[in-house]
């Protein structure tokens, strides 16, 4: 399905806060996988993660 677009689909931001999101995640290993991943994305494009 490379290169091809899903029709229909639709990302929309939401309010909700990526903080509150992560810190309710039960798994502890994806949890600071994700927190990882949130910083990184902080860092390298300078732009806080959304929802």
């Amino acid at each position: 399905m490379a290169g091809k677009r899903a029709s229909g689909l639709r990302v929309r931001k939401s309010a909700a806060s990526v903080t509150e999101f992560l810190n309710n995640m039960e798994n502890a290993r994806k949890r600071e996988d994700a927190r990882t991943a949130a910083k990184r994305k902080r860092r390298i494009t300078g732009n806080r993660p959304t929802m």
